[in-house]
């Protein structure tokens, strides 16, 4: 069974290239301090064609807990999808994916993850 992607998508937004880039690659799928990095984020999915009602934008500070509650949050909105960077804004050379990237990929039922670079 093919699920709808077209539904909701939750797309973290940390600030970091990899995340503009997951945001910029959302817009090829969906025909989506922090308020520079909101405006820029809400203007390229109104650009995409996204319709401004359509796009809910919140901030949290999850620190340890972020991937848990972007996970809850797709659950709560019935998000069908979460697109966000391979590594967040600390870029850790250490590791291909970020630390929260790969608890999402660990933890995340019943939706796709889509990881950008």
């Amino acid at each position: 069974m093919q699920k709808d992607i077209t539904k909701l998508a939750v797309v973290p937004m940390d600030g970091s290239k990899d995340a503009f880039k997951a945001l910029a690659y959302i817009q090829t799928v969906y025909p989506a301090d922090h308020k520079p990095n909101l405006e820029k984020a809400r203007d390229m999915l109104i650009q995409a064609g996204i319709s401004n009602d359509k796009i809910d934008i919140k901030v949290v500070d999850g620190g340890r807990r972020l991937a848990k509650i972007l996970l809850d949050e797709a659950q709560k909105c019935k998000a069908g999808t979460i697109v966000l960077g391979r590594r967040g804004i600390t870029d850790t050379k250490d590791y291909v994916t970020g630390s929260v990237t790969r608890k999402i990929l660990n933890q995340a039922e019943n939706l796709a993850v889509w990881v950008v670079s």
